[in-house]
């Protein structure tokens, strides 16, 4: 919070959190990396000849497409990769003239799927088939584990354009409350001597968990909720505009 404080005004401005801000920063980023490394459509079509030859397509969510030319083609292995609980992901790898070429750079769920995949490459090979087309689309995949990060690191990351300024001003004999996000911009003026008291409020939700927050009192009985952040500075506040301090708190 910060403050600023004259004989005839005083001013209070939430601050911004940036270890908020770089947390989110974070988790977005991952997000975003996923998404372009793992969220990716698949496609190898291959011909019969001496030697076979193939075409290898990779494209990302942008439509983005790197094509790689494959020749002399010979069969297909599955490569499993297990973490430190066991699980294991899979991933198909074309074994060729020149050596074994990964259909995916990373590793995916699904036994069956991949086997799948395995036999048609192994039954074209073995057979007068005169073309193979075979995909593998993980975008949704990618869109489903990278969308999870980045919008938990949203949800971090919008507050922090979040901010609110409470001006009481003496002089004009009104107060201010200014709100400012990432998609608003709102300022509300109320007359100074509509302010009645600042009030501490207590509410405990179904867990017991105990919650203060401040509301300012007006005469016409509205009640303004202010930042949490205020809550220490309201002894401040009633004593810059000669209000009582209240006894105890308020139950919600």
């Amino acid at each position: 919070m910060q403050v600023l404080e004259t004989s005839s005004r005083l001013r209070l401005r939430t601050r911004r959190s940036w270890g908020t801000f770089w947390l989110g920063f974070l988790f977005t980023s991952f997000g975003l990396v996923i998404l372009a490394a793992f969220a990716q459509l698949i496609t190898l079509i291959c011909t019969q000849g001496q030697p076979i030859t193939c075409t290898l397509t990779r494209q990302d969510l942008l439509l983005r497409s790197q094509t790689q030319m494959i020749r002399g083609l010979r069969g297909a292995e599955m490569e499993a990769s297990e973490d430190d609980e066991g699980d294991s992901t899979y991933r198909i790898v074309l074994l060729t003239d020149s050596g074994r070429v990964p259909l995916t750079e990373y590793y995916s769920s699904g036994l069956q799927k991949h086997r799948v995949l395995k036999d048609k490459v192994d039954q074209f090979i073995n057979s007068n088939q005169p073309h193979l087309d075979i995909s593998q689309d993980d975008r949704w995949m990618g869109v489903l584990i990278g969308g999870s990060f980045s919008g938990f690191g949203l949800l971090f990351l919008l507050p922090v354009f979040n901010s609110t300024t409470i001006t009481f001003d003496k002089s004009q004999g009104k107060f201010y409350i200014h709100e400012v996000s990432l998609f608003t911009n709102r300022r509300h003026e109320y007359p100074l001597y509509q302010l009645q008291r600042l009030e501490k409020r207590e509410s405990t939700d179904s867990d017991g968990d105990t919650t203060y927050s401040l509301v300012a009192v007006l005469t016409s009985g509205e009640h303004l909720s202010l930042p949490k952040e205020l809550l220490e500075y309201q002894q401040q506040v009633n004593r810059f505009l000669g209000l009582k301090d209240p006894e105890g708190l308020s139950q919600v």
